[in-house]
């Protein structure tokens, strides 16, 4: 069974989601401090948001950084499987 965004495993509810690694000539990373409370407040994240239910992962990529961060991506989209856990570590799948 394929898993979707939301979908609901016992207690956990999964969603996948797309994460973007921008670095510019110079090296520099852009990561984003979370904000608005919760489990993850504080922490340091990638820009990236869900996926919708069969939307390929690089079209919610380009979607979310053109939108959200102004940034139109290159050409070139590499696309990773990756599981995380309630910590917020990860893992390939």
């Amino acid at each position: 069974m394929s898993r979707q965004a939301g979908l609901t495993s016992g207690t956990r509810r999964h969603f996948d989601v797309a994460a973007g690694i921008l670095a510019d000539t110079a090296g520099r990373v852009l990561i984003a401090e979370r904000l608005g409370g919760g489990p993850f407040h504080g922490m340091w994240e990638f820009p990236g948001g869900k996926i919708g239910a069969g939307e390929p992962a690089a079209d919610a990529l380009q979607l979310y950084l053109g939108l959200s961060v102004r940034v139109k991506p290159g050409t070139q989209i590499k696309t990773e499987s990756m599981v995380g856990d309630d910590n917020g570590r990860m893992q390939g799948s």
